[in-house]
């Protein structure tokens, strides 16, 4: 028995948009073709649309990072609300629903702010990609700090995706289907793709050998114009503070450019106009949450 790749693939594609597949008929020729009376052809409406969806794919992948950045928390609000809602919402069968436990929907609202409090902890970690945190005895060890909080949090949220899985097992049990099962459970591979991906830009930084270059620059380049500016003063052509002002000027924006390059590689400590405001954006998916499972429903802690 051989393994149709299209077909495979095609229904895995349907299933991840929410189409069930119930069966494929694949047509291998034209003589078996005939017995379908229908000839082989290319529906074109078929194609068309097709070619819209690898354009727009493919316009997909050409994201940068700032753009990857802006879409990514709209899209872990998104996941998780509907991960919610299938928790909170979601019936099957005759009422199977009132077969979960009473807290079903508040456990799952708990463990899904506390992987949005380790994420939030994740991404406002200060920057440990430094030249001075490989080179120096100091730096090696505040990073080695930094990083190992880094995997510590990394794995307490691989840990809460486990309980969400552990929740639908739950709602399993209770008679819920298994292909609706394993939807939520997409849902959740989703969740954990897109928080790797803010992790990988958490990590980003400019290789070493770039940074190293263009320090060299800077520091260099004064030693090769700054006679000119001395000649430009002293040719009479124009004063001398002309001369050192615009020298001046030179060295401060290449500085600044270094300065403001440095600053973005890390979009989330909020250093900048641009960086991400990662207290904002988890404050607007807790309150997605707290729509779909209000506060009140949500046990308070005992003090």
């Amino acid at each position: 028995m051989t393994l149709d790749t299209n077909s495979n693939y095609l229904s895995k594609f349907l299933f991840g948009r929410g189409v069930d597949v119930v069966r494929i008929s694949v047509i291998p020729d034209e003589e078996d073709a005939k017995a379908f009376d229908v000839p082989l052809e290319v529906h074109e409406p078929t194609k068309e649309a097709l070619r819209q969806y690898l354009v727009a794919d493919h316009r997909g992948h050409d994201l940068n990072d700032d753009r990857l950045r802006m879409v990514t928390f709209p899209q872990v609000k998104a996941i998780m609300s509907n991960v919610l809602m299938a928790n909170a919402i979601w019936d099957w069968g005759k009422h199977d629903r009132a077969k979960l436990p009473p807290d079903h929907a508040v456990r799952t609202k708990a463990i899904l702010v506390g992987i949005l409090s380790d994420l939030g902890r994740v991404l406002m970690l200060p920057t440990f990609t430094r030249g001075r945190h490989r080179f120096t005895t100091s730096g090696m060890h505040e990073a080695k700090e930094f990083m190992h909080a880094f995997h510590y949090l990394c794995r307490r949220i691989t840990f809460s995706t486990t309980l969400l899985h552990r929740q639908v097992e739950v709602m399993k049990d209770a008679g819920l289907p298994a292909n609706e099962a394993s939807r939520i459970n997409q849902y959740h591979w989703y969740i954990q793709a897109r928080i790797d991906k803010l992790c990988h830009i958490k990590l980003y930084r400019t290789p070493q050998a770039t940074r190293s270059f263009t320090r060299l620059c800077i520091l260099a380049l004064p030693l090769l114009y700054g006679p000119y500016y001395v000649y430009i003063a002293t040719a009479g052509t124009t004063n001398f503070a002309f001369a050192l002002t615009l020298s001046m000027a030179t060295s401060l924006i290449m500085i600044g450019i270094f300065n403001v390059e440095k600053a973005l590689e890390d979009p989330f400590t909020e250093e900048g106009l641009d960086g991400v405001k990662v207290e904002r954006a988890m404050h607007r998916i807790l309150d997605a949450l707290d729509v779909v499972v209000p506060p009140s429903t949500t046990p308070r802690a005992k003090k």
